[in-house]
């Protein structure tokens, strides 16, 4: 989820990532700028210059191969957004509820984005 500034944290998964990579495996990065924008504020402009600038520049410098590396952002990707529309529809909030812990209080656009797990 583009929204600051990387971390010590986001070196952790780059270097599994970079692993999976090197044995052969499929690299995508799902931008979460539709869960961005609904749990922090932030533009999908403003998403999108954070996740190029900070996020996808750092992953390379830090060893994942671009040119076998697939970025997408959910904002641009509707049939993503489709089918998590589709699955919605076949989850009751009683069942968010149990799943992700909120209450009646949780905002649910988090929730309708495709990857939307954050609380």
């Amino acid at each position: 989820m583009p929204s600051g500034q990387m971390h010590m944290g986001h070196s952790m998964v780059i270097d599994q990532v970079k692993w999976f990579q090197e044995l052969g495996g499929d690299v995508t990065i799902a931008v979460a700028d539709l869960e961005s924008q609904a749990t922090r504020g932030v533009s999908l402009e403003k998403g999108r210059k954070i996740a190029l600038e900070e996020y996808i520049s750092h992953y390379a410098a830090l060893g994942i191969d671009p040119e076998k590396t697939n970025v997408y952002f959910q904002s641009s990707r509707p049939i993503v957004q489709r089918l998590g529309f589709q699955l919605g529809k076949r989850t009751n909030l009683n069942e968010f509820e149990s799943i992700y812990g909120f209450n009646g209080e949780t905002n649910l656009a988090p929730r309708s984005s495709p990857t939307g797990t954050s609380r």
